[in-house]
């Protein structure tokens, strides 16, 4: 899904796209989606963010799984039963 993004940039930054849509024989749009992805990886690669690693773990708990599904399974079949 495309969305449509408005903002003001300075004059020197839009002809700089513009030329690098001639000379890349690209649209304006290509042009600014793949800086953003460039600027992205830049960032990934200064920051050593490893997606997976910063969220792995995210599920470990003190917790057995059992008893995780009887206390949901509990709330569930509370709130079923209020209404």
């Amino acid at each position: 899904m495309e969305r449509v993004l408005s903002t003001r940039i300075d004059d020197a930054v839009y002809r700089l796209i513009t030329s690098l849509s001639v000379k890349l024989r690209t649209s304006k749009k290509a042009v600014i989606e793949e800086a953003i992805r460039l600027l992205e990886r830049q960032y990934e690669q200064d920051t050593k963010t490893d997606v997976f690693e910063e969220t792995c773990g995210i599920w470990n708990r003190s917790e057995h799984p059992s008893e995780i599904v009887s206390q949901i399974r509990s709330e569930f079949n509370a709130s079923m039963k209020r209404h």
